[in-house]
């Protein structure tokens, strides 16, 4: 990144640390009438997808620009140039070089908001590409002045050639190559949030949504949104109602989600008849009918009727054969991916496909049975192999080595062998734990274990029960993590749910959020192990998919995929 100053002056590019927090405060004081706080530059800056950077002339901060790279979305939030700098080209250099930047690390697209007075900006956002896309009313609190949203589409994917994407999405549409003005868009998304009394406790699906939402409304479309929530079997309950989602959304877009009483029928046609452009109606839990996970072709039907397009932006259940996976598609007039399911197969099939080297894959959790098609997937893609959590256990036990009361999976011991032979024959160094945190608590509740110690994996107790990988694998595990350019991690290292055995796996993100590498985590518990340990922006991309990802991994084609691809 450079820029030249003009005769005699001496320009000097930054990129900014959270200890220039109260620098930048003091810049951006100058330009906006609510600027950020002190605080809010040194979190920010802490993490991993802000970025920061300005033109130092002779000394003196003459410009910034900030903006987030998350999941291949740029959003760019201020650019500020010192009055007396102004018309030398330092905001188009900022700009220019960002957008390179961000290409070069896996933008897809870039979007943000400026005034609709500000002429010169939108000027210069013009040269760059970035074209009108909607209109927030009275978006400053300052004067209610209203604040176009414009967006800049690459057509560089950010390295995923564009070969390996048709790999599994040849003849898939998505969203933004669709005309969707005007247009009423049946959109699947995945919903199936946590709840206690009645109150969301993790809202990460419906944020992840977010791109996808503010995209159809800002094009001028109306939205009605269906979800599954829970285990409701095919009859209406009400702990299981999405009305909690709709409020959080409503909040979340700073608009109105009005609620059906149901998915299907005359009620329910009325209010999706009646919906105006801009507008969102949140459909009541597909699972309250049976037809959902049945895949009845007459359910599917009316509900495809709701839309004059049908868009798939619920990667969670995509590996599931049901309705509104495969019969919605079906049946629509026309079909297409969201943004989030885009998402997920460039990060997944990334990884998967076109990894930067040395590509390491760590696998954790409970059984091996669970992930003996990943295990075996990943051995042809990757470099280097960390297996962690109780699954370790039955590799431990199957070399001939005692693990105690531990869980273990006897029937398995050849698999097990089979996995590490395979991995020698294909030259992949697999890692397994050198020693455990072990608890003697065995038939107590989880909660209720506590460690009795740390043992190498040759001296597990014959009444201990191993809940964790201990010190000297944790940090023999980072040593495999530091020279890694992708990480793909699926799975906790022990029973994080106790926090006396929650170290491993925080180890494991603490390993992961310090790597310039692409980190890509998903499957299983490990997206709730990098939120707890507070380090989730310092991920390149968290899957919100459970089982569709281990699918993913394994290297199936998912329902949802190949529907899309076949309507």
């Amino acid at each position: 990144m450079s820029v030249h100053g003009g005769r005699g002056e001496r320009d000097a590019v930054l990129f900014f640390k959270p200890g220039d927090a109260a620098r930048l405060a003091a810049f951006e004081r100058q330009f906006f009438p609510q600027p950020w706080t002190e605080d809010q530059f040194r979190t920010s800056l802490g993490g991993r997808h802000f970025l920061c950077c300005g033109i130092e002339r002779n000394g003196r901060l003459a410009a910034y620009l900030t903006a987030t790279l998350v999941a291949g979305e740029l959003e760019i939030f201020n650019i500020a140039v010192q009055p007396e700098y102004r018309r030398q080209g330092l905001a188009r250099c900022l700009l220019g070089d960002v957008l390179h930047l961000a290409r070069e690390t896996g933008m897809t697209d870039a979007f943000l908001e400026v005034r609709a007075s500000n002429v010169p900006a939108l000027a210069l956002y013009a040269c760059f590409g970035f074209k009108p896309q909607g209109r927030r009313r009275a978006y400053y609190p300052d004067n209610q002045e209203d604040a176009l949203v414009l967006r800049r589409t690459c057509g560089d994917t950010g390295g995923i050639e564009r070969k390996n994407r048709q790999g599994a999405t040849m003849g898939m549409k998505f969203l933004d190559q669709m005309d969707i003005s005007g247009k009423r868009i049946l959109l699947r998304v995945d919903y199936n949030v946590p709840l206690e009394g009645g109150r969301i406790t993790d809202d990460l699906r419906i944020r992840a949504s977010l791109p996808t939402v503010r995209y159809a409304l800002d094009k001028g479309a109306s939205l009605v949104m269906c979800s599954h929530l829970g285990k409701a079997k095919g009859k209406p309950d009400p702990k299981y109602s999405l009305a909690p989602a709709a409020a959080r959304l409503s909040e979340l877009i700073g608009r109105p989600v009005a609620m059906a009483p149901d998915c299907i029928g005359p009620e329910v046609e009325k209010m999706v008849a009646a919906l105006k452009p801009g507008e969102v109606l949140m459909l009541e839990n597909l699972r309250f009918h049976d037809g959902e996970e049945k895949n009845d072709p007459e359910f599917a039907k009316a509900m495809a009727a709701y839309g004059d397009l049908f868009v798939n932006d619920a990667f969670g259940t995509a590996h599931r054969p049901h309705a509104s996976m495969v019969g919605f598609p079906k049946y629509a007039k026309a079909a297409c991916a969201g943004f989030l399911l885009k998402k997920e197969w460039e990060y997944l099939g990334q990884a998967m496909e076109k990894p930067a080297r040395p590509f390491v894959a760590v696998s954790g959790g409970a059984k091996v049975s669970s992930k003996l098609g990943v295990l075996k997937n990943l051995l042809a893609k990757v470099d280097r192999m960390v297996i962690g959590g109780a699954m370790a256990n039955t590799f431990v036990a199957a070399q001939g080595f005692q693990v105690g009361a531990s869980l273990v999976e006897p029937d398995l011991y050849e698999e097990a062998k089979s996995i590490l032979a395979l991995a020698r024959d294909r030259k992949v160094s697999v890692y397994l734990p050198v020693d455990f945190a072990v608890s003697m608590d065995v038939g107590k509740p989880l909660g209720e274990m506590k460690p009795a110690g740390v043992f190498p994996y040759q001296d597990i107790p014959a009444e201990g029960m191993i809940l964790d990988i201990g010190p000297t694998t944790a940090r023999l595990f980072a040593q495999v993590l530091a020279p890694a350019k992708t990480v793909l991690w699926n799975g906790p290292m022990g029973a994080f749910e106790n926090p006396d055995f929650a170290e491993g796996s925080l180890s494991i993100a603490r390993a992961l959020a310090d790597l310039d590498a692409v980190t890509v985590v998903g499957g299983g518990d490990t997206d709730v192990v990098v939120h707890k340990a507070g380090l989730a922006d310092r991920m390149t991309f968290i899957s919100t998919g459970g089982g569709a990802s281990m699918e993913f991994l394994e290297g199936k084609e998912l329902p949802a995929f190949k529907a899309l691809k076949e309507c």
